[in-house]
């Protein structure tokens, strides 16, 4: 899904400008496991994503 590499890759492109902190990058390692409609309806904000994703999510969509 074009849309949902363009958000990710603007979230990998301003972490890579962030001090290194690997929270992150474990959080997004999870996301990314689980399936892409799921993280469309999650990233685009039409479903509210499980608890462990929250704050990943809401850092994706503010940047």
């Amino acid at each position: 899904m074009v849309e949902l590499d363009w958000m990710l890759e603007r979230y990998l492109d301003r972490l890579a400008k962030e001090p290194e902190n690997s929270q992150p990058l474990s959080q997004l390692a999870n996301l990314l496991a689980e399936e892409d409609d799921n993280l469309w309806d999650w990233l685009s904000g039409r479903v509210v994503p499980p608890q462990r994703f929250q704050d990943i999510v809401q850092r994706i969509r503010r940047r």
